[in-house]
């Protein structure tokens, strides 16, 4: 904590604050190891931002996560938006914490359509949560809280056990045979319950571990793409699927991307949004598509919108679309009707 006296100006506080970062950016060696600091600092202003010790440590703490969030070595001056931002992010979290106890997360299933057939090859599992007061919440406005709190942990958990429990029966029972996708943040790799706790689930569920497939952003993976490549390796020899989510929006490395035991991409939607307007975006896509396939990886495409993009992904060979066009992320028992009354798609005809 800093006390600055006789500022005239804010502009000062801010000079204080840019020296703090320049002093910090060398590196300190401590013992036998080297420790590099990336300050996060919050400015607060008094009378603006309040008058009594108190308020002004509060104020200055918000401002200090938010130059967290803007990616840390830098600073933040404390506003009254920004106080209300955090007491909706607290809302949000002690609301979601609740929901979490009262299973108002409830995993919904998005459809993956074979291009050429029309069928449903596949699902992805999505967690959205329904508020009994406030309706629907967007996943936009929980996922990034529930990253921030570590609920994400509970969340990534609840939705693959779920799952696994509802579609174990089906797959068994001959009326499902296509992969069950779940989306597994990277941070689960470094906690070392993930492989035993998939293992219990396919044995206490009779799933298929070559019907489950994990989805992972490449962004996530690279993180720690050592310990990550390494997790997906013991996952890749259990029958698990591997997609990497997104690609194309992170890192794109082609020299890792030959290490992940992957079986397919996804082609993230902005990619896919103006396909139909724009030539580039179109040979962009379909240099990806070509780069799966020399992979011997599968392509899907997700956001998919309109017949108009459903067309040009199946000129080009994607092999399979998911989108609105489709189906939005539909309950269990609405997606169960659609596998036993072996719907297809037709995404060319009206």
């Amino acid at each position: 904590m800093i006390l600055l006296q006789h500022i005239k100006d804010p502009s000062e506080a801010a000079e204080v604050s840019n020296k703090i970062i320049q002093a910090l950016k060398a590196q300190f060696d401590i013992e036998n190891g080297t420790v590099f600091i990336s300050p996060s600092i919050g400015v607060a202003i008094s009378p603006d931002n309040g008058r009594c010790a108190q308020k002004l440590l509060r104020s200055a703490d918000t401002a200090m996560y938010h130059a967290k969030a803007k990616g840390r070595n830098t600073f933040q001056f404390f506003t009254e938006e920004m106080n209300q931002r955090v007491l909706q992010r607290m809302e949000t979290e002690k609301e979601l914490r609740i929901a979490l106890e009262n299973e108002q997360i409830i995993p919904h299933y998005q459809p993956k359509i074979d291009t050429d057939t029309g069928k449903i090859k596949g699902v992805e599992a999505l967690a959205r949560w329904y508020h009994p007061e406030k309706g629907n919440i967007s996943p936009g406005i929980f996922i990034p809280v529930a990253e921030e709190t570590n609920l994400i942990f509970a969340i990534d958990r609840h939705v693959l056990r779920t799952a696994i429990e509802q579609f174990g029966p089906l797959i068994n029972e001959g009326l499902f045979d296509g992969t069950v996708s779940v989306n597994l943040g990277a941070h689960h790799f470094s906690r070392g319950y993930l492989l035993e706790y998939i293992d219990g689930l396919l044995k206490d569920y009779n799933f298929p571990a070559k019907n489950l497939d994990l989805e992972l952003t490449e962004s996530s993976v690279m993180k720690n793409a050592s310990e990550a490549i390494e997790m997906m390796h013991e996952l890749h020899k259990r029958g698990i699927q591997i997609s990497i989510d997104d690609f194309g929006t992170g890192y794109s490395s082609l020299s890792y991307l030959k290490q992940f035991p992957a079986s397919s991409l996804k082609i993230d939607i902005s990619f896919i949004r103006d396909i139909n307007n724009s030539v580039r975006d179109m040979r962009l896509v379909e240099s990806i598509i070509n780069l799966a396939h020399s992979l011997e990886l599968e392509c899907v495409a997700e956001g998919v919108e309109t017949i108009e993009q459903a067309e040009i992904l199946h000129a080009i060979n994607c092999d399979s679309l998911q989108g609105f066009l489709f189906k939005p992320a539909i309950e269990f028992e609405e997606l169960r009707e659609l596998l036993t009354t072996e719907k297809q798609f037709s995404a060319f005809h009206s």
